[in-house]
């Protein structure tokens, strides 16, 4: 009987390790720019990500140029189609009791007074006339007319911004007649004062017109 072979014995052996390659060394701080790796480009975001109302420095200033434009235009056409703004003026200038007053002041009490007028105003301007009368010696006339040129001057000094004298007409008794100009804001204005002498009476007639300077 032929003799079975044996197997082989079974001998203990090294386990086989293997061992990771190694990474590639990075390149040097100082190594020149074509050696190093390139730098990853950053991502622009799509268009449609952006906000609509986000414009370019040209736009803005398109933009604020257009605004500015219109702002001028609506303050003037505010400026022109305001109101038209009266002065204290009319209401002052005329007063009888002031004319009675300066009267008392010559030493001469008035007895015997008449006045009238007429006024008329619209959107732009404002007419006044006033037709006064009252008895007065002749000498008095001239200081009579000087105070209340006296009068005039400080009614405008509060009701107006700016004012200027005409002209003055004088006779051997004084001051006869004057006028005035004057202003306030966009109001424009003129005074003219004349005055008649009679038998023991003075008459004095007053004309006043207002009008905004706007408005040819």
């Amino acid at each position: 009987m032929a003799e079975q072979p044996h197997p082989p014995e079974l001998t203990e052996t090294t386990p086989l390790t293997v061992s990771p390659a190694p990474l590639p060394a990075a390149p040097p701080r100082d190594a020149a720019p074509e050696s190093r790796p390139p730098s990853p480009r950053p991502v622009r975001k799509p268009a449609a990500d952006f906000p609509f109302w986000r414009f370019s420095i040209r736009e803005l200033l398109l933009l604020t140029a257009a605004v500015a434009a219109f702002l001028a235009w609506a303050g003037l056409f505010y400026q022109r189609n305001k109101p038209y703004q009266r002065t204290k003026v009319p209401d002052e200038i005329g007063r009888l009791e002031v004319l009675l007053e300066i009267s008392r002041e010559l030493g001469h009490q008035t007895s015997t007074t008449s006045s009238g007028g007429s006024g008329m105003s619209d959107m732009y301007s404002t007419n006044r006339t006033f037709d006064i009368s009252l008895d007065l010696p002749r000498e008095l006339r001239g200081r009579f007319m000087e105070a209340y040129l006296e009068h005039v001057r400080k009614v405008l000094a509060e009701h107006a911004t700016s004012s200027s004298g005409g002209g003055t007409t004088r006779d051997e008794l004084g001051l006869r007649a004057f006028e005035f100009d004057y202003s306030s804001g966009s109001t424009r204005g003129s005074i003219y004062v004349r005055s008649m002498g009679g038998n023991g009476e003075l008459s004095l007639f007053i004309f006043l017109h207002e009008h905004d300077s706007r408005r040819r």
